[in-house]
């Protein structure tokens, strides 16, 4: 019998609705490094991802085990979705992932706001606020000796050598608490999210940079801090923190 695409993505909501119903953290890790991540999809935005390296460490972690599709084929994307350094997205796609989302999907959407211009970053806060309802504030440089401060556009290309300057006592680490803890190093610069549903999944010092919210059958975890850098340079507690993320 053929099914079509909504038929399927409407019988997967279904499926998920009872999990709708559990709070954000009640989905435990439990054995989702066994499970596997063959469904998983790994959205390539070509010229709109940020950062290249992240695109490369999501699909090192993920090796064999996914398949990789740009914007325009998002419509043929699995039950679990991985967004690698998120820059100037379009806003069709933000509707595109809401709605999988929405429809049972887990998506795993790392933000590359940081490194865009002012109007550009902007833009995209304001349609991460509208689709994800999540709101995020300006960029910190997490790297800078002298303290938090707005990130530049060429903070990524400043990073390798703040890191040489600033010495591996203030190495900047991400804290995580969901789905296991995990202390993940930044590259570059964080962003501050919030919402009014969800909770707080990571934090830089006191400041939240990772959020989790259910969306009706399915679930976000939105980045602010890019973890696809520590995982190009073969960090194996963020390569299990990953697949927890997009298997939890």
């Amino acid at each position: 019998m053929k099914v079509s695409r909504r038929e399927f993505v409407s019988a997967a909501g279904y499926a998920a609705a009872s999990l709708y119903a559990l709070p954000f953290c009640a989905f435990a890790a439990g054995d989702s490094d066994e499970r596997s991540s063959a469904r998983c999809t790994l959205l390539d935005l070509e010229s709109n991802c940020a950062l290249p390296e992240s695109l490369a460490g999501m699909r090192a972690a993920l090796g064999d085990a996914h398949r990789r599709v740009t914007e325009i084929d998002l419509s043929c994307a699995g039950l679990a979705i991985v967004v690698p350094a998120a820059g100037a997205v379009r806003a069709e796609t933000f509707r595109a992932v809401t709605e999988l989302a929405e429809h049972g999907a887990t998506v795993l959407w790392e933000s590359g706001a940081a490194f865009l211009g002012p109007r550009e970053f902007a833009e995209q806060q304001a349609l991460t606020l509208e689709h994800f309802g999540i709101s995020m504030r300006q960029p910190i440089d997490v790297w800078s000796p002298s303290g938090p401060r707005k990130a530049s556009v060429g903070a990524k290309t400043q990073s390798a050598r703040n890191m040489r300057a600033i010495g591996h006592e203030r190495v900047p680490y991400v804290a995580y608490h969901w789905p296991r803890e995990a202390r993940i190093r930044d590259f570059s610069c964080v962003i501050s999210v919030s919402a009014t549903a969800g909770e707080a999944v990571a934090h830089w010092r006191e400041i939240p940079v990772a959020w989790g919210k259910s969306l009706v059958s399915g679930k976000i975890v939105f980045l602010g801090s890019p973890i696809g850098p520590a995982l190009h340079a073969g960090d194996s507690d963020a390569t299990s923190l990953f697949r927890s993320l997009i298997t939890a």
